[in-house]
């Protein structure tokens, strides 16, 4: 499995973008995509953050690029039982996924979750913790990170419009 620099990322983040001008950057079209009809469990944008804390911040970051009318789902073990959120997935649409790599590969790997119209994956990269270590360098997350990557997001990005961001 390969990806191609050219064709299946997006531009990555500049220092001076904020997270909702990154995402207005790569997906242009937002408001026109969020009338898309949806399958319950099919988000549009998948974001993969190092920990529940970030994507909480994250998810508060990203209120503008939202807007109203985006649903979004919080995927990841803080505060929510992975049979939680398969039952929520299994009942709501939602246009954006955002939390971690383990709690979005166990859901991908229950079949709650769908990545057949994913259209972005958004690597939450440049984001440091308290130690300074991004979401690649944190040992567990990383295992986790990677296992998704080759068994489910890089499949589906080759076999569709979807690309990655690096934010």
């Amino acid at each position: 499995m390969k990806l191609d620099t050219g064709h299946d990322f997006y531009g990555s983040s500049e220092e001076d973008h904020t997270p909702t001008s990154y995402f207005r950057s790569i997906l242009p079209k937002w408001n026109k995509l969020l009338k898309t009809e949806l399958k319950p469990g099919s988000p549009l944008v998948l974001v993969l953050c190092s920990s529940a804390i970030r994507a909480v911040e994250l998810n508060r970051e990203l209120k503008d690029f939202k807007t109203d009318s985006c649903k979004c789902a919080k995927l990841f073990a803080k505060h929510f039982k992975l049979e939680e959120q398969q039952k929520f997935l299994e009942k709501r649409v939602c246009h954006l996924g955002i939390g971690t790599p383990n709690r979005i590969l166990a859901l991908l790997k229950l079949k709650a979750l769908h990545p057949d119209v994913i259209r972005a994956v958004v690597l939450d990269f440049n984001w440091r913790d308290v130690k300074s270590k991004r979401i690649i360098d944190i040992p567990d997350v990383k295992g986790d990170l990677l296992n998704l990557m080759k068994d489910y997001l890089i499949p589906h990005i080759n076999s569709s419009k979807c690309k990655i961001g690096i934010l």
